[in-house]
């Protein structure tokens, strides 16, 4: 059936008169158990990239594991020793690798915990992720250096 559309009644295009036929007739697509296939299969596969869980997770398989970074002690002196956690309320099983941010920029180490002599290059705001999971990282957490 085709998609048409009056003027509301009251209604005139300057002459004076209210039209009551269509002012336009738009075909109906016939029905098609593809129509929207294209675009759901990609924002499916967008979704799913997006919130996978690494295959060395407990956590539901649509939930990334949540994240939360202690850094212990939150500030220090030059020369100080600094620990830093990435810790997830689910259980990772094997030897998961992390990714660490300080400042937002990716670093080197990809352990859960990493142990650092502070320096003042040290000192921004630091966050993790699982590997697998790196579009959702932790909450920064500050770490000054004083």
């Amino acid at each position: 059936m085709p998609v048409s559309h009056t003027e509301p009644q009251g209604t005139d295009r300057g002459n004076g008169k209210v039209p009551s036929t269509p002012l336009f007739n738009l075909p109906t697509p016939a029905p098609s158990k593809t129509f929207y296939t294209p675009l759901f299969k990609s924002l499916s596969l967008s979704v799913r990239t997006m919130f996978s869980t690494p295959a060395s997770s407990s956590c539901p398989p649509v939930l990334p594991p949540a994240l939360q970074v202690r850094v212990n002690p939150g500030s220090v002196t030059e020369g100080q020793s600094v620990t830093l956690t990435c810790s997830t309320t689910c259980t990772l099983t094997g030897s998961p690798a992390f990714t660490w941010y300080r400042d937002g920029s990716p670093l080197s180490f990809t352990t859960q915990t990493h142990q650092l002599t502070a320096s003042s290059e040290d000192g921004g705001t630091y966050s993790c992720a699982v590997n697998g999971s790196e579009l959702l990282p932790s909450p920064a957490v500050a770490l000054t250096v004083n």
